[in-house]
């Protein structure tokens, strides 16, 4: 062993000490996680950092926020993500897969007003879609909507469709529960027929007379992956459906034509067609010096117009998309009769189905001087003069694709017999009826064809036709007042093909995912918006807060001791 050397000062050998110490052998204790965050305890620190932060209470996740945080999987604490583009599943996808609207995951389709955007906040629509919300129906819209009503009577007066309805409905009593259903067969089939019947053949028919009209639905294809409109019958399988209803359409005319009313055999009825090609005729020559002009009406709670750009530019498009539809529709009727055969599947009816007898009895009844003739014609087997409807019927009896269901007798007499149908018809049009002059007992009989889509789709077709040569004018808007009723402004726009050309690209990029929604740049519609609190956009300056407090914490002596586990 080495020994020191002594001192010779004190002359003493220097002594040696041992020290023994031991490693532990077991791991230290973790630090102590940092605590949880509490949005509510730390509010006034967030105030004191961002002086610009809303003074409010700090709130709990709401449950539309919380669906949307699920859909991206995200924390229920973090912002509201704004995902990559070509993310899947897109808007689209999701708006036709998860909604508390069951419609339009069963019926997949969209409606002008969705492709407009961004006529708010693109970033809200966009979380809309992710929260699976329907549109909402507010106690405004329900106003507006009564306002839009009473216009429609005023301009197209028809019989009240409430005495119509309790008279089928006194008729259906007298049926069995199981038997009801077979009568009124499949209910969308039934508001399809009603709908094209009334607001697409009876209105642009009339329109040859007044040249003007309101209500009238429309609908188009969109190709979301090209961004562009579909106008070929080839191609409107693989588009989205987008349908629409036009608040007015006119025919600007100074000088209106002269046109003999329709009559048969001295009754006022209306025979298609006769009535077709004959209102086809009277446009036809109006369009040398008139155009077609679309309007939307929007109502208001008071005598003001908005003022946001956004608003007013959405407007514009809107009724450039209508235009478009509609000039689409009207340039070719076979092209129409395929596109509105298409609209009734997707809405899962199928084209030949037989309509229910009680639904076709409700039918002419409340439009019984435009389908009486018509009716007449498909149960003695009588042609319509419209050859692509026409040679159906006679391919599918070559053919026999109809199947047994669809062989089966069709008749009236399975709702109501002929003598219970003129006292319906009288106690609706009156004792002196003239439409109780004409024969209708082979309705009672056994029809050679029965009434189902296609002949209202094949009617629909040829009377969109009759604005094929009238060329589209301007659009426009009109604002009501829904409590006055009152005109407070109209405005026109040019119809621009860029503008609607970017504007359908936009829509498709939105609904396919290939772009990030934009946000609203005016802070104060988001007073009212389900998302507020969690916004990206609106909270952007929360993204950094964390840095913030980070680094006022460690300014201060001590102030951060727990957070770093000291």
């Amino acid at each position: 062993m080495f020994l020191p050397p002594l001192n010779p000062q004190l002359g003493l050998r220097r002594q040696l000490k041992t020290i023994v110490f031991r490693i532990p052998t077991r791991e230290s204790p973790q630090k102590p996680a940092p605590p949880m965050h509490d949005p509510a305890s730390t509010w006034n620190t967030l105030k004191d950092i961002l002086p610009g932060t809303d003074n409010t209470v700090a709130t709990r996740v709401s449950e539309n926020e919380k669906r949307v945080l699920n859909v991206f999987g995200a924390p229920h604490f973090a912002l509201l993500p704004r995902p990559e583009p070509h993310r899947s599943p897109s808007p689209y996808e999701y708006f036709c897969t998860v909604n508390e609207s069951a419609s339009h995951v069963e019926q997949p389709r969209l409606s002008v007003t969705k492709l407009l955007t961004d006529a708010w906040c693109e970033l809200q629509t966009f979380y809309d879609v992710f929260a699976g919300l329907p549109s909402a129906r507010s106690a405004r819209l329900s106003s507006g909507t009564r306002h839009h009503e009473n216009l429609e009577k005023q301009a197209h007066p028809r019989v009240d469709a409430r005495r119509v309805e309790k008279q089928i409905e006194s008729a259906a009593q007298k049926h069995a529960p199981e038997a009801v259903e077979v009568l009124f067969g499949t209910p969308m089939a039934a508001q399809l027929a009603s709908q094209w019947s009334e607001h697409v053949t009876m209105r642009l028919v009339e329109m040859a007379d007044t040249c003007e009209l309101r209500e009238i639905h429309v609908h188009g294809f969109l190709d979301l992956a090209r961004g562009s409109l579909v106008t070929d019958a080839a191609h409107v399988r693989a588009a989205v459906l987008v349908n629409g209803v036009v608040d007015l359409v006119r025919v600007d005319a100074s000088n209106h034509t002269q046109r003999e009313p329709w009559l048969e055999e001295g009754l006022l009825l209306v025979d298609l067609s006769c009535a077709i090609p004959r209102a086809k005729a009277t446009m036809t020559a109006l369009s040398k010096d008139h155009f077609v002009h679309v309007y939307d009406v929007k109502t208001r709670q008071n005598d003001t117009i908005p003022a946001q750009r956004s608003v007013l530019d959405a407007a514009r498009r809107q009724c450039m998309f209508y235009s478009r539809f509609l000039a689409d529709l009207a340039r070719d009727s076979n092209y129409a009769y395929q596109s509105w055969l298409e609209n009734g599947r997707r809405r899962r009816v199928e084209p030949d189905a037989p309509l229910g007898t009680g639904n076709a009895t409700e039918l002419l009844l409340r439009h019984f001087e435009t389908l009486a003739l018509d009716y007449l014609r498909l149960a003695r087997g009588t042609d319509l003069g419209f050859d692509d409807f026409d040679n159906s019927h006679t391919h599918r009896q070559k053919q026999n694709v109809d199947g047994p269901e669809h062989a089966s007798r069709y008749t009236l007499s399975d709702f109501v017999s002929a003598a219970q149908f003129r006292e319906m018809l009288a106690a609706l049009y009156g004792q002196d009826s003239p439409f109780l002059e004409l024969d209708v007992t082979p309705l009672f009989s056994a029809w050679k064809r029965p009434l189902t889509l296609r002949y209202f789709a094949a009617r629909a077709g040829q009377t969109c036709n009759i604005l094929e040569a009238v060329v589209p004018g301007s659009v426009g808007v009109e604002y009501h007042n829904m409590h006055t009723r009152r005109l407070l402004k109209r405005m026109h726009f040019a119809l621009d093909g860029a503008t609607l050309t970017a504007a359908v690209q936009h829509a498709a990029s939105f609904w396919n995912g290939t772009r990030l929604p934009t946000a609203t740049d005016d802070m104060k519609r988001c007073v009212y918006c389900l998302y507020k609190n969690r916004c990206p956009v609106k909270n952007r300056a929360t993204e950094k807060v964390g840095e913030r407090i980070y680094r006022l914490c460690e300014s201060q002596d001590g102030a951060c001791e727990n957070l770093h586990g000291a």
